[in-house]
Formats: C-alpha cells, sequence, structure tokens
C-alpha cells in the first residue's frame, strides 16, 4: 500500500510536466506566428527599417491599390517598379553619353534607335498587362516602331543606314533559333515521337503550300518568290505560343496530357523546319554566283546551302553531346531567357520602323489579308485533322489548332532580309516584290499575334482539364523558358551482383 501512494505524486509530477511543455510549445509557436506576421509586414512596408525616413513614409505597404481602372489595379509596389526602371534607363543613358558622347544625344544616329527601343519595351509590355487582352509583347513592339516611322518621329534608314540595320536582324534571327533549340527536349519526342513529328512538319509543310499557291495566282508572284513567302508566312511563333502554355500550366490546364512538353517541342520543331527551307530557297531567289569561277558556284545555291548546313550540324550535334553537360542547361536558358527581354524590343522595334503604311496601295491589302487568312485557316485545320487519331478529346485537339496560330517574331526576323537583298542587287521588280513580301508578314503578325494569345489564354481554362496540386507533383526540371521533364535512370548498389540459372 505504501508503494501505491509513494508512486501518486510521480504520477502527478509527469502530467504536470507535460501539460507545462505543451503550454511552452503552444507559446512558441504563437510567438513564432507573430514574428513571421511582423516580418512580413516589415518586408511589405516601403522602408520600415529606414529610420531616418517620416513614419507615414516608412508605414506604406506596397501592397495598397492607388488606382483602378476596370480590372487594372495600381500598386505602390507597380509605382516602384516603374521608379526603378526609369532610373535604369537613365543610368544607361548616362554610360553610353560617356562612351559614345554626342551620338546619343537628341538629333545623333543612337538616340532615335535608343528611343525606338526604350518605347519598344514599354509599349509592348504595357499592351501585354492589360487584363483579358492578352496581347503578346511582340505586338506592341512592332507598333511602337510603326508609330515611330509613320509619324516621321524618326527614319531607322538615314540615320543609321541598312547595313547595320541588317546587322542586327541577323543577330536577332541568330538569337531566336539558338533559344529555340535550347528548348528542345527528347522526353516529349521519346514519348510521343509520331505525334511531335506530325505536329511540327505536316501543318507548317500544307500552310506554306497553301501560300505559295495564293502568292502565285493572286498576287502574281514567280515561283519561287512565291515559295520563299510561304516559308516565311508559314512560321509559328513559339515564344507567343510557349509563353501562353506556361501560363496555363502553372494554373494545372492541360497538365494530365503533359501538352507543355509537346507543344514545346513540336512548335521549336516547327520553326526549325522551315527556317531550313527558307535557307533552301532563298539562295533560290537571291543567286550570287553569276560570273563566279569556283567549282562550287556551279552547285545551285540553296542545294550548297542545305549540304553545308547539315554537315556543319552534324558536327556540332557529335560535338556538344560532351558540352555543355546536361546538368548545366538550366544558366543557358536562364542567360537566354533574361537577354530576350533585350533582343525582343530592339527586333520588334527596328522592323515597324521600317513599316510606312502611307505607302501601301489599298487595292492589294485585301489581297494579303486573303493569303493569311486562308493559310491560317489550312494550318489550323491540318493541325486539328492530325491529332485525330492521338489520345486527346475533340477540345484538346482544338485548343492545339488555336496554339498553332501565333506569328511574330520570325516573320520580323526572316521577311526584310529579302527587301535588304533587293535593294543591294537594285533591281526594281525584285525591290516591288520585297516589299510585298515585308506587307504580308507585317499583317500575319499584326492579326495572328494577338488572336493566337487571345484565343489560348481565353479557351485555355474551357477546352482544358485542370488537375490540383498534388496532382501535378512530377518529376520535372522547372526552367524560365520551358517546363522541361526530367528522366531519372535506374542506379546499380555497389553490392548488386547478376545471378545467372
Amino acid at each position: 500500500m505504501q508503494s501505491i501512494f509513494e508512486d501518486e505524486p510521480i504520477a502527478s509530477t509527469s502530467a504536470d510536466a507535460q501539460a507545462n511543455d505543451e503550454q511552452i510549445r503552444e507559446n512558441s509557436m504563437q510567438i513564432a506566428e507573430e514574428l513571421d506576421e511582423n516580418e512580413e509586414h516589415d518586408e511589405n512596408t516601403c522602408c520600415h527599417r529606414a529610420t531616418f525616413c517620416i513614419p507615414m513614409l516608412r508605414e506604406i505597404l506596397v501592397t495598397d491599390v492607388i488606382f483602378t481602372f476596370f480590372d487594372l489595379q495600381l500598386t505602390w509596389a507597380d509605382l516602384f517598379w516603374f521608379a526603378t526602371v526609369s532610373g535604369m534607363v537613365l543610368l544607361t543613358w548616362a554610360v553610353l553619353y560617356f562612351l559614345l558622347n554626342d551620338m546619343v544625344l537628341p538629333g545623333g544616329s543612337i538616340f532615335g534607335l535608343f528611343v525606338i527601343v526604350i518605347f519598344s519595351y514599354a509599349l509592348g509590355w504595357t499592351l501585354a498587362y492589360i487584363p483579358r487582352l492578352h496581347f503578346p509583347p511582340i505586338f506592341g513592339m512592332l507598333l511602337a516602331g510603326v508609330i515611330i516611322r509613320n509619324t516621321d518621329i524618326y527614319n531607322i534608314y538615314d540615320v543609321i543606314g541598312p547595313s547595320t540595320i541588317s546587322k542586327i536582324r541577323i543577330f536577332c534571327l541568330t538569337f531566336i533559333m539558338v533559344r529555340a533549340g535550347l528548348q528542345l527536349t527528347t522526353t516529349a519526342l521519346r514519348a510521343h515521337p509520331v505525334f511531335v513529328m506530325i505536329l511540327s512538319l505536316v501543318p507548317c509543310t500544307v500552310e506554306m503550300l497553301a501560300v505559295t499557291v495564293l502568292c502565285k495566282y493572286l498576287l502574281e508572284f514567280p515561283w519561287n518568290w512565291a515559295l520563299m513567302t510561304g516559308t516565311i508566312v508559314a512560321c509559328m511563333s513559339p515564344v507567343i505560343t510557349i509563353s501562353c502554355m506556361l501560363s496555363l500550366a502553372d494554373q494545372g490546364y492541360g497538365e494530365d496530357k503533359g501538352l507543355l512538353s509537346l507543344l514545346c517541342t513540336a512548335a521549336s520543331i516547327d520553326d526549325i523546319h522551315i527556317v531550313a527551307l527558307f535557307s533552301i530557297w532563298f539562295p533560290f531567289v537571291f543567286s550570287n554566283d553569276d560570273g563566279r569561277t569556283e567549282w562550287w558556284s556551279y552547285i545551285p545555291g540553296g542545294i550548297r546551302d542545305f549540304l553545308l548546313g547539315l554537315i556543319v550540324g552534324i558536327i556540332l550535334g557529335f560535338a556538344l553531346v560532351f558540352f555543355p553537360h546536361r546538368n548545366h542547361t538550366t544558366p543557358f536558358q536562364k542567360a537566354f531567357y533574361f537577354l530576350w527581354h533585350f533582343v525582343q524590343p530592339i527586333l520588334g522595334g527596328v522592323i515597324g520602323a521600317d513599316i510606312d503604311f502611307r505607302n501601301w496601295p489599298p487595292s492589294r491589302f485585301g489581297l494579303y489579308l486573303t493569303c493569311v487568312l486562308i493559310g491560317i485557316f489550312v494550318r489550323s485545320s491540318t493541325a486539328f485533322l492530325t491529332t485525330i487519331r492521338m489520345p486527346f478529346t475533340w477540345k484538346e485537339r482544338l485548343f492545339i489548332a488555336i496554339a498553332w496560330i501565333p506569328k511574330g517574331t520570325l516573320q520580323a526576323a526572316l521577311a526584310p532580309l529579302a527587301f535588304e537583298q533587293a535593294i543591294k542587287e537594285g533591281d526594281p521588280m525584285k525591290i516591288e516584290l520585297a516589299l510585298d513580301v515585308v506587307r504580308i508578314s507585317v499583317i500575319a503578325i499584326i492579326f495572328l499575334a494577338p488572336l493566337g494569345a487571345i484565343g489560348m489564354m481565353s479557351g485555355g481554362p474551357y477546352l482544358l482539364n485542370k488537375i490540383s496540386i498534388e496532382e501535378h507533383r512530377r518529376e520535372r526540371e522547372l526552367s524560365f523558358v520551358a517546363l522541361r521533364p526530367r528522366r531519372r535512370r535506374k542506379r546499380k548498389k555497389p553490392n548488386d551482383t547478376i545471378t545467372t540459372l
């Protein structure tokens, strides 16, 4: 009996200790939550830790809304971001002034280009952030260049010269193709090789042939010019398609079928295929081998360039197996993603500054638009039909057809190359044909870039299935440019042995 009474205080003491521990734990959690709330509040304030500022300014929450216009809300954070960007622009101009002196002052040769790039960047991203419209940035950047040219604010040809503009375009085109190559992933190609190859090769080829026939019989182009124009118009804009798909995938749309990886891979192959065809037909239109006696000048330019590109591509393909390593591709993608923010306004602004609508013949505008609309109808219909035996619903197939609509970057880069080459040769007939090519490309960008982006962002939630966050957890590597699935190889343990019967 004595032992029983002696055990009671021990049990009571252990229960009290447990209760105290729980109380201490609850107090600690409460204190931690309060600290987190205070830290979060401090981070959302303007300058809470800057004691030299007045209290009214220090306690401003950057998430507070200053101005509301329809669905667009302007917060203090947006205002601070605008001030930061403005300061960076002024600092960039100051650095250029110390390096180039009077060339960056108003009236100098560099000042106009600087204004075009800044205005293109501002207008492009301003239109892109308008709610529910989903304008791609390249649309606003091209529009900025058009405004500057057609209001006689700046004539880029008279100030910079065609040779410098040509180098800018070639650099932008090279950048676009390298970025498209970095987006390629073999995971989707291994999983659905037939689907990816059909979707990437058939619709663009059919559109190219349709536009070729239309240019031949509606615009009365020669066959070689019609084929070159068909390759230019048939290029899609992977930037718009992939950007819209990334936005939808972040919300879980289309991830049950892995549409993001499939469309990113197919879009990249689509552009590489069409640009390869353009490089074949371009020398057939502009042949520079007249009067040359070298042995290779007797080979047609298109075939010669194709064979040379094939050989160089195979050599580089084997060399790049070893470097960069597959684990080091993400830094390259991030670098190209950030550089694209500088290259895109240069490309869109420079191309737009070439376009003078005052010299367009009104009688041919309808013909240009007819070629573009019939071509995109044929392309979308082919994309819808080529997926008929794939494991997709009719809504998902319709979304894929819409995703194959956008035009933009490659039209802006390829079309002026023909115009510049025609000016070099000085043939009035070729110059007029090249102007028609540029005008068709501009119409394709103006109409199809916003149409495709609006169609994808508006129709995606209705046409695609949405999965939950838990279902969305799969093995893949997230980068700034694309969502690239990662395949894990099963490693053998050191003590694994091979047994034979």
